[in-house]
């Protein structure tokens, strides 16, 4: 069994590529994990799917066996974009 696939998935740790701690969005917090810039929006699939095909077909793929993860959930990085373009764009698909 010493090449059996691993079971568990790695877990991402509390801080991003440059070391900045990074924060979990208060408002947004489901099923999958956005990660932009040093903050985690945790969102819904199914939202995400609906107004983009983009996410739609990438979650229709198998995750790789060391995808990392948080709580159990996949984590997404969005190099390029900021997390306060991420809060209004989903401010406007989750409308409070």
């Amino acid at each position: 069994m010493a090449n059996a696939p691993r079971t568990k998935r790695r877990r991402t740790d509390d801080a991003d590529a440059a070391g900045t701690p990074l924060v979990r969005s208060p408002e947004y917090w489901f099923d999958i994990i956005l990660q932009v810039e040093s903050t985690q929006f945790r969102v819904a699939k199914s939202v995400l799917s609906k107004h983009s095909t983009v996410f739609r077909d990438m979650f229709m793929m198998p995750l790789p066996a060391d995808e990392p993860t948080v709580e159990n959930c996949p984590v997404v990085v969005l190099p390029g974009d900021t997390a306060k373009d991420w809060t209004l764009f989903l401010g406007a698909m989750y409308p409070q």
